[in-house]
């Protein structure tokens, strides 16, 4: 995995910073808050689910998400969640 890899940036994430990218992708996805809270719920499952995905699923599942989310999905990858 290379350190400039989708998922090695997504493994280096704190839990805080995991949570708020994932929050953001499901409003990006257009899910209701309920639907968020309870995706967001468990952030050591999320975890251990990403890192069973390639950089190719990743990157597909973000750009289901259309260019303009996707692209500040991965601008906030590169500022290490931020």
């Amino acid at each position: 995995m290379s350190e400039n890899s989708l998922k090695s940036k997504l493994s280096k994430l704190s839990d805080d910073e995991l949570y708020k990218l994932i929050y953001a992708v499901c409003t990006a996805a257009g899910l209701e808050k309920q639907k968020a809270d309870y995706l967001t719920s468990d952030i050591p499952k999320l975890r251990r689910m990403l890192t069973a995905l390639s950089d190719k699923q990743i990157s597909s599942l973000l750009a289901s998400l259309g260019t303009a989310d996707a692209g500040e999905i991965i601008n906030k990858l590169g500022q290490g969640g931020r």
